[in-house]
């Protein structure tokens, strides 16, 4: 056994972030991946770069939903598969015939997972749901620029990436369970879930008190001691989470006067008066490079890193040296670099397995190991319920 989820097949009803990101996360681990697509493709493909690594490791089929024979195409598959994934909007998936209770009519010990924006219930349950409208509604956008201050929108999408670690995670612990039990079941999670998950700290209450919102208008880190600062040639961040770096940081800065500031002389201290403080330290910081200052702080204990491009990352020490760059030969896009396997394991490593797929590249190749003759697949192609490469965009 090469492969933590060697043997495990999985029908990808995905699209966007969060439903592709999830399977192909399972890819990562061994598992056989097809997306299914319609003709349109997934409305992400124009987003070519995001696209292929939100969908690397998969084959890629096109089935038309809407006609019953692209449905049964589908349940052949499932006949076959070990987890199901989809990310319709609630109710189109039993109107296509690939609901959790259809699907399990087909294989009872099928695993069903559905990523949703809001959840299979409630007021929003047939919103649309993108991660920018989830960071507003779960208070990820007001956290981060503070009480009383405009919000502030993340680039990346925290919240689609969050929901689609959770929906592995839930996929991986219902193949536990059933192999404990024999039983499939039908999992759920959601954006809104997401983004609730990955503000849980900020929502502990203490006799009927929340905890503040820790941003700020140009929120560049928690405190003085503890965020960015502009260096001559580039970014920094310094945190300073204890006395010790904390006095640590003042000698290296040659300020030692400020220890015997009272204004600075605790850790809450120094967060009333963060403004004051940091208007001491950013032009001295400013004094040097990145570059310098970052050894003269690790060398003195002081958690310290450089702000970095994503284009820097592909050829940073720390990514290759822990084999999270990759290279594919893509047949649209030619040579690629990406991420690569983020969990390491030491008895079953795994590989990656291919790109992501072009629309349709592998449809008949499925089709032929679902039992479909030559004359059947042409005649499915002809009548469009399938469709190979060049089927529709790229």
């Amino acid at each position: 056994m090469k492969h933590a989820l060697e043997g495990i097949r999985v029908v990808d009803l995905t699209g966007y972030i969060a439903g592709s990101y999830a399977p192909t996360l399972l890819a990562d681990l061994g598992a056989q991946v097809v997306k299914i697509e319609s003709f349109l493709g997934d409305p992400f493909r124009d987003m070519a770069g995001s696209f292929l690594t939100w969908n690397k490791g998969k084959r890629g089929i096109v089935v038309d939903l809407k006609q019953a024979e692209g449905q049964e195409i589908v349940h052949k598959m499932v006949r076959e598969a070990d987890i199901v994934v989809e990310n319709f909007r609630p109710g189109v998936a039993k109107r296509l015939g690939v609901d959790y209770e259809t699907l399990q009519a087909i294989k009872p010990d099928i695993i069903y997972c559905s990523v949703t924006g809001y959840g299979q219930g409630g007021p929003f349950r047939d919103k649309a749901a993108f991660d920018p409208m989830l960071q507003a509604a779960s208070g990820v956008t007001g956290s981060q620029s503070g009480y009383g201050n405009p919000p502030t929108y993340l680039a990346i999408a925290v919240c689609d990436y969050s929901a689609a670690m959770l929906a592995c995670w839930g996929m991986v612990m219902g193949l536990y369970v059933r192999a404990r039990t024999g039983r499939g079941q039908r999992l759920e999670t959601s954006l809104c879930n997401a983004a609730v998950a990955v503000r849980s700290g900020t929502f502990f209450v203490c006799d009927g008190d929340l905890i503040e919102e820790e941003g700020g208008i140009d929120f560049l880190g928690r405190d003085a001691t503890y965020r960015l600062y502009e260096t001559a040639e580039r970014w920094l961040f310094i945190a300073c989470e204890d006395e010790a770096s904390w006095q640590a940081l003042c000698r290296e800065l040659g300020q030692h006067d400020l220890l015997k500031d009272e204004r600075f002389a605790s850790a809450e201290k120094r967060a009333e008066c963060s403004d004051e403080l940091s208007a001491i330290l950013e032009p001295i910081f400013r004094q040097r490079p990145a570059r310098e200052w970052l050894p003269i702080l690790d060398t003195a204990g002081i958690p310290c890193a450089g702000v970095k491009s994503s284009r820097e990352i592909l050829h940073d020490p720390l990514m290759l040296d822990n084999d999270m760059v990759i290279e594919f030969d893509h047949p649209t896009y030619g040579r690629l670099r990406e991420l690569g396997q983020v969990i390491r394991f030491s008895e079953t490593p795994g590989k990656q397995w291919r790109p992501a797929p072009v629309l349709g590249q592998h449809t008949e190749e499925v089709l032929q190991e679902l039992g479909y003759s030559t004359e059947g697949i042409a005649r499915l192609l002809e009548a469009r319920v399938v469709g190979g490469p060049g089927a529709g965009r790229r």
